[in-house]
């Protein structure tokens, strides 16, 4: 709005004021015969409309709820199901086996597959997790999946990590 020489630029504060509630009598004149002011004024005025915002008062439930999260930043995801035991898994028989876990209502899948000495190991949990912490190293996962690989299943424990909160997922032998 402000040019050098624009015999207007003496009105352009002042105009923002004027969409603010404020009296300024010259302005509004001026405002009234200038096409390009009168412009800014209606435009300066529905920015201030959708500026001011309305007291919005939560319900306490809400409150409530939101601070339980906040609480629980951290859950410890307990195991479901697990195919660990009839895979033989505990004997040290089994090559590949699954375990379910729950934390807080959000549903884990861990899968374990002996490859090479070591385990791999592939994570599915809901979209919101984007990295998980292992051994204090992070992996990146894509759509809430996951890949890692560990040598023995003491060292499969590991957190999965949202903006929201953090799902500790304890080693398979602790979880079974």
């Amino acid at each position: 709005m402000k040019r050098a020489g624009n015999p207007c630029n003496d009105y352009v504060e002042r105009i923002v004021l004027v969409a603010l509630g404020e009296e300024d009598h010259e302005a509004e004149r001026h405002a009234e015969e200038c096409q390009g002011c009168r412009e800014w004024l209606e435009e300066m005025k529905r920015i201030m409309e959708v500026a001011r915002l309305k007291r919005f008062e939560p319900p306490q439930e809400l409150v409530d709820q939101v601070k339980g999260w906040a609480e629980r930043r951290t859950v410890r995801a307990e195991p479901v199901r697990s195919s660990l035991g009839l895979a033989g898994a505990r004997r040290g028989e089994a090559d590949a086996f699954q375990v379910l876990l729950d934390a807080a209502g959000e549903t884990v899948r861990v899968a374990y597959t002996r490859e090479d000495g070591s385990w791999k190991v592939l994570v599915e949990a809901p979209a919101i997790y984007g990295s998980l912490r292992i051994g204090g190293k992070t992996v990146a996962g894509s759509d809430g999946r996951f890949r890692f690989t560990v040598r023995s299943l003491k060292q499969s424990g590991f957190v999965l990590k949202s903006p929201f909160r953090e799902i500790e997922v304890p080693p398979v032998e602790e979880s079974e």
